[in-house]
């Protein structure tokens, strides 16, 4: 589920995911890149663009050159996380509770979410695994 976006440099770990709120509100597919060193996963803008009746919330974050922001966030009291391979078929589903999402450009799974699973990325392979 975990593949590589090789024309980075160096190659990127991605994945694909869909998240659906208790009230079956959901975002559209998107993309993340796997972001260990990030405390929390983001949504892009683009996802969050045409889905009506989210909860919306500012949060106050400390960007990777030490710059404080704040940005707007989603949230999400009751998800269910599905991780798609590149195929959009689900490969792993998860529940989870009060996710916070900022929205930001890419979408980056984060510690908040990685901590909740074994991750095994192969880099000189090109490929990943998320259980």
């Amino acid at each position: 589920m975990i593949f590589y976006d090789a024309s980075s440099r160096p190659a990127l770990p991605m994945g694909r995911i869909r998240i659906t709120d208790v009230h079956a509100k959901t975002l559209p597919v998107f993309d993340f890149i796997v972001d260990s060193g990030a405390d929390c996963s983001c949504v892009p803008q683009t996802a969050v663009d045409h889905t009506l009746g989210l909860d919306y919330d500012i949060a106050t974050v400390k960007d990777y050159d030490g710059r404080v922001r704040r940005l707007r966030l989603v949230r999400i009291l009751e998800a269910t996380v599905d991780f798609l391979d590149q195929q959009d078929r689900v490969v792993l589903s998860r529940q989870y509770t009060n996710l916070k999402l900022l929205i930001v450009q890419d979408g980056i799974l984060g510690r908040d979410v990685l901590n909740e699973h074994i991750c095994e990325l192969d880099g000189p392979g090109l490929r990943g695994q998320l259980r």
